[in-house]
């Protein structure tokens, strides 16, 4: 049993450059790839955050937590960064919130594998507070490196980056790439 947690990523109700970046949601699709022998849950909540002092923590959603727990899960995949980006405690407390969600869920009695998949990027034509979603850009756009601290200090295997992904097509982080043709 496989738990994606996040905001709208996750949950597949994401919009870019004025269009729906996906018909599907990934928890769906890592579903469909892995295959009947794995169970995909998805647990996106939509402008959420892992930062525990934000406007929407998903450390308030306590049923959400409880269900995610009472499941058993083999498998968490987290993704968090974009929606914390907006919050002036982004610094200061973003690795140590990202740490203790990633021990609340090592405790869990199935002693699931816990992953972080990093944040895609935020593209040039949504400049620093200008984003449609008040994101900031400079900050999603350089967490690889705060990824692969967090992973390291809770001895969680290195961040799935979907970042990568992105960029190989569009290295200069620019709204005119390849992919948009």
């Amino acid at each position: 049993r496989v738990v994606c947690i996040g905001a709208s990523i996750t949950r597949g109700n994401v919009r870019i450059f004025s269009g729906v970046a996906s018909e599907r949601p990934y928890p769906e699709q890592l579903g469909e790839l892995l295959g009947p022998s794995y169970c995909v849950e998805n647990f996106g909540i939509p402008g959420s955050t892992v930062l525990k002092k934000s406007t929407q923590p998903y450390w308030k959603y306590h049923e959400t937590l409880e269900a995610i727990k009472s499941l058993n899960p083999d498998i968490i995949i987290m993704q968090f960064g974009a929606n914390d980006s907006k919050e002036k405690n982004m610094h200061s407390d973003f690795q140590d919130d990202y740490a203790g969600m990633i021990k609340l869920f090592q405790a869990v009695e199935s002693r699931p594998s816990v992953y972080i998949m990093a944040a895609p990027p935020i593209y040039s034509c949504t400049p620093k507070g200008t984003h449609v979603y008040g994101m900031d850009a400079d900050i999603v756009n350089h967490l690889q490196e705060t990824f692969q601290r967090i992973a390291l200090r809770n001895s969680i295997s290195p961040p799935i980056s979907v970042f990568n992904a992105f960029t190989q097509h569009c290295p200069n982080l620019s709204s005119k790439c390849g992919w948009r043709r």
